[in-house]
């Protein structure tokens, strides 16, 4: 009886369905799970609760921010952190943030009181801009402090590599490296604060190019460009060759960053890289992405986010010589044609020249090919 060990509440996320963005195809929580913990139901993502582990990675991987854990929320952590580096509330100067995995053993007693300390479900989860966030919100430093006896979920890597990619990002702004880092090192008190912008909203899924630019702003840069694995931002490379024109990574994308305009004979894809969090489900649905249609580069900069939405491709559309609507693009029906080779040519001269509505009512009234 003394050996058990105590029971305790350990909230695991749930998914908002209005937010979700599984109806266009996106599978993001499950890909991103270490442990297969959610499922498919009707269409929606279920977890399942005894397989989960609370890591944290799919809240924080969610392109909507629809999976959402009740006990720690980015709203709520944001909140946590904007109080403890509020300068109006107390006298502590400076200020150092630490993030602490919830699983990790109690931070060594002999810290400076500067350092204040964050509780995550796993720091290995952290994305880079809940890193750099802090600094814009005037933490002086801020450190990572894993599990003493290892990560449970595995993430060692993840967050070493983050940590790693900050440290670029702040050299880059000319900023010593060390205002982000791994380690125990809380003795000595946190440098100075580079400053602070009072802004909310820095840990929705949705902002991490925010962060970025806020933080370029608060150090006087206006340029950063930065290619990296670990960037959580994407942008969009579409090659015109290869490419069918069939709209499938514009239809799926679920944050919003591919768009997909028709005017007259045109389909015309958008992109905008300040949206695309590079979560790879325009990649998983392009049907020729295996011959390089499309591909992502993971990168931050500045100069491109300023650009907004703009067209990355067009293709010219075959339209319905009956009602006159669209058919699809004509590179998708030439890429039809090539693999219908030996089939009646009546039957690709339909599929060419009518939409599914006329060749429906064609077969309808007793017509053949």
């Amino acid at each position: 009886m003394l050996q058990l060990s105590w029971l305790f509440y350990e909230g695991v996320p749930g998914v908002e369905r209005e937010r979700c963005a599984a109806e266009q195809g996106c599978q993001v929580c499950q890909r991103v799970c270490p442990y297969g913990a959610w499922r498919w139901v009707d269409g929606y993502p279920e977890l399942d609760k005894e397989t989960c582990q609370t890591c944290g990675l799919c809240v924080v991987s969610c392109p909507r921010g629809a999976i959402v854990n009740p006990r720690w929320t980015p709203e709520q952590l944001e909140g946590e952190i904007q109080t403890l580096l509020d300068p109006r509330i107390g006298d502590l100067r400076p200020r150092g943030l630490v993030f602490q995995c919830q699983r990790a053993e109690v931070a060594p007693l002999r810290a400076h009181p500067s350092w204040l300390k964050v509780t995550v479900p796993c720091v290995g989860m952290l994305p880079p801009s809940w890193l750099l966030a802090p600094l814009v919100l005037g933490a002086g430093a801020v450190q990572v402090f894993s599990c003493p006896q290892g990560c449970t979920h595995h993430l060692e890597e993840r967050g070493a590599g983050t940590v790693r990619f900050c440290q670029r990002v702040l050299a880059q702004l000319g900023l010593p490296e060390d205002r982000i880092r791994s380690g125990r090192d809380l003795l000595q008190p946190p440098p100075e604060s580079m400053g602070r912008i009072e802004v909310w909203g820095l840990f929705l899924p949705q902002e991490p190019a925010r962060v970025f630019q806020l933080l370029a702003e608060l150090c006087s840069r206006t340029e950063l460009s930065l290619t990296d694995p670990l960037a959580p931002l994407g942008q969009i490379h579409i090659d015109p060759d290869v490419c069918t024109g069939c709209a499938r990574c514009a239809q799926v994308c679920p944050a919003g960053a591919l768009g997909l305009e028709e005017e007259a004979d045109r389909r015309r894809w958008t992109f905008d890289a300040g949206r695309c969090v590079a979560c790879e489900e325009c990649l998983l649905a392009c049907p020729e992405h295996a011959r390089g249609a499309i591909q992502i580069v993971r990168a931050v900069d500045l100069q491109v986010w300023r650009r907004g939405q703009v067209p990355i491709h067009e293709a010219k559309i075959v339209r319905c010589i009956r009602c006159g609507q669209p058919i699809t693009a004509a590179t998708l029906l030439d890429w039809i044609e090539n693999r219908l080779r030996g089939e009646s040519p009546e039957l690709i001269r339909y599929l060419r020249q009518y939409c599914a509505t006329c060749r429906q009512a064609f077969v309808s009234a007793g017509g053949h090919w």
